[in-house]
This record gives C-alpha cells, sequence and structure tokens, in this order.
C-alpha cells in the first residue's frame, strides 16, 4: 500500500513505496499566481481565509476539501473533445473559474498551482496503477 511519510517539517514529506522512479520538484514560473485567482480557487474549495503558513494541518484541509469538491471529470474525452491542457497554469484557471473537475493531470497540475502560490513545497512523483505485487 501507499504511505505518505510525514517528517517534523514540511520538507521531509515524502511518498514511499509506491513511487516509481523518478521525482520531479515542481517549480512553477508563475509562483506569483494572482491573488485573485488563488482566492476564487480557495472558495471554490470552500476555504475562507489562506493559511497563514505551510503547515501539515493546513495541507490536510486543502487536500481534504480539495477531494470533496472537484470531481474527476473525463467528460470531454468521452464526448471527443480534445482533452483539457495539462499545463499547470491552464489546469489552475481551470478548476479556479471553470467550477468543473478534471482527469488526473489536470486535477493534480490545479492543485500542485494552488500549493506553491500558497507556499508548499511540491514535488511530483512518477506512479502506476496495477496489480499487487507487480509482475516480474
Amino acid at each position: 500500500t501507499c504511505r505518505l511519510i510525514l517528517g517534523p517539517s514540511m520538507e521531509q514529506c515524502s511518498v514511499r513505496r509506491c513511487s516509481l522512479p523518478g521525482m520531479l520538484t515542481v517549480q512553477l514560473e508563475s509562483d506569483s499566481v494572482s491573488e485573485g485567482l488563488v482566492d476564487l480557487y480557495l472558495a471554490r474549495l470552500g476555504i475562507t481565509a489562506r493559511p497563514p503558513e505551510p503547515t501539515v494541518e493546513a495541507l490536510q484541509t486543502l487536500v481534504a476539501a480539495h477531494i470533496d469538491r472537484v470531481a474527476y471529470d473525463n467528460v470531454d474525452i468521452h464526448a471527443g473533445r480534445p482533452p483539457p491542457d495539462i499545463d499547470f497554469m491552464a489546469s489552475f484557471e481551470r478548476m479556479a473559474r471553470g467550477g468543473r473537475g478534471g482527469y488526473c493531470f489536470t486535477v493534480v497540475s490545479a492543485l500542485v498551482c494552488l500549493l506553491r502560490a500558497l507556499k508548499f513545497r511540491v514535488s511530483l512523483h512518477t506512479a502506476a496503477v496495477g496489480p499487487d505485487p507487480p509482475p516480474p
């Protein structure tokens, strides 16, 4: 199973056992996302006040709200429309302004952008879904 290992500081957070080789620390050119767009996204999540600092408690609140309020949505793909752009900012704006969710890449990209805007350190790990244990 996957476990989230939380150390005494946010920089020691990592995913163990279920990660495949490879990790990407997220460096966004747009770390200066507009305050208004961040507030719009937080309002969509039902969060009225920005977390004053990136803490484990704030992360838990944001992730729980994101899971509750941003749906997995692949309707565009099934309707034969081109899939949404998976660029971080495009995904962020889609979630903040559009009121829709997205599929794995767009939802993760949007959440990453929000967390970076709120000063969390974020890294992406490659992963896959498959049998446990994996075939030889």
